[in-house]
């Protein structure tokens, strides 16, 4: 059996095939009890120190696990997580991906979808990513990479935390094959909320407990309502009237946690 594989009990599919991700088996994590108005909630470690917990000592890279879309029954397999990902690569990526988008584009309107991110291509977010605006990620699998994502070096005011402030990802895509859309099985799940996790992850690295914002298209508002869990403040008519979602600290350490990405 390859290494790199992990058999999927009937209860990890289940819950799989509920939330079209990949979802490791969460890690123990200690709490303490905090009152608030007569109630109490529990609230990692993680959150204890917040100024303390930078997650500086993550390394470049990381390894993470997808779920094999293209098996049955599922199956986890290896993947790593490229932090500070290369902008001079975006053109291999967007060699290997624009055919697939392309024809996934055509399928999708020949069944009567529109594919609203059909027209993104990464070469055109090179400059802009290269001007040092953003911290660049990447999910590799297989030898090639499953997705990408963008995040603003800038901290944003946070809506949520009137006082704090966010991380604000500003592209993020999974490849055209992993997309789970009417025309196509994905080939790898999971990918998206790899990325998310990470952008968490990089929030707690700049001091911000977490913090995370976006807006997003309306093809991906219930990944992000339902799969993520974070809370939608309507639609932004300063930006493209897009939907903006945001982490509160809480709820960001939370799903990180529950995810087993908090390690």
């Amino acid at each position: 059996t390859d290494r790199r594989y992990h058999q999927v009990t009937v209860a990890e599919s289940s819950k799989f095939h509920d939330r079209s991700c990949f979802e490791c088996v969460a890690s123990p994590c200690s709490f303490y009890r905090v009152g608030k108005r007569g109630t109490t909630k529990d609230v990692p470690d993680i959150l204890k120190n917040e100024s303390k917990h930078r997650m500086n000592s993550l390394p470049s890279n990381r390894e993470c696990l997808l779920a094999d879309g293209r098996v049955q029954p599922l199956v986890a397999i290896a993947a790593t997580v490229v932090r500070d990902f290369p902008v001079e690569c975006l053109g291999d990526v967007e060699h290997s991906w624009s055919p697939a988008r392309e024809q996934l584009v055509r399928e999708m309107t020949r069944g009567g979808f529109h594919f609203e991110s059909g027209h993104w291509d990464w070469r055109n977010k090179a400059w802009p990513i290269g001007s040092k605006k953003y911290r660049l990620f990447a999910v590799e699998c297989e030898g090639e990479v499953q997705g990408l994502m963008a995040l603003v070096k800038s901290p944003r005011p946070a809506i949520l935390s009137p006082k704090g402030s966010i991380v604000y990802v500003d592209y993020v895509e999974a490849a055209p094959w992993n997309l789970r859309q009417p025309m196509q099985r994905p080939r790898f799940l999971g990918v998206g909320s790899v990325l998310i996790g990470e952008a968490i992850r990089a929030s707690f690295e700049h001091g911000l407990a977490g913090r995370v914002g976006l807006h997003s298209l309306p093809q991906a508002e219930l990944f992000y309502s339902d799969r993520c869990g974070m809370t939608s403040l309507g639609v932004d008519a300063n930006y493209h009237g897009l939907v903006y979602y945001e982490y509160d600290a809480i709820t960001a350490t939370q799903w990180l946690i529950e995810r087993g990405m908090d390690r």
